[in-house]
């Protein structure tokens, strides 16, 4: 029986420096220490297509639908949005759970 992983993140490398660019400035430096060391290169497979392969491999018939490991480039604050309301007014009925990127 196959096997299908629907949740299998990746982090393609263009968009990790694309990412660490633009997070170098909104985020604290120790913060993004953090995650450059401890998130960002946790395993190879999330950056490195290849490595991804040889380790699925042994697993035969096995498939990966591959998804963003973090929110889109345009969900993450930019320096010169860091300063802005990040939700929406309180002028609905919902919760203000998330913000509106500029």
């Amino acid at each position: 029986m196959r096997k299908i992983d629907a949740f299998a993140h990746i982090l393609p490398r263009a968009y990790l420096a694309r990412l660490e660019r633009q997070l170098e400035h909104t985020m604290a430096p120790s913060r993004l220490d953090y995650y450059r060391e401890g998130v960002f290169s946790f395993d190879p497979v999330l950056t490195d297509l290849d490595a991804r392969w040889r380790k699925i491999e042994p697993y035969g018939d096995y498939a990966q639908v591959l998804v963003l490991a973090v929110p889109p480039l345009e969900e993450v604050p930019t320096a010169s949005s860091a300063s802005r309301p990040r939700c929406r007014s309180r002028t609905s009925s919902l919760p203000c759970a998330s913000w509106t990127a500029p």
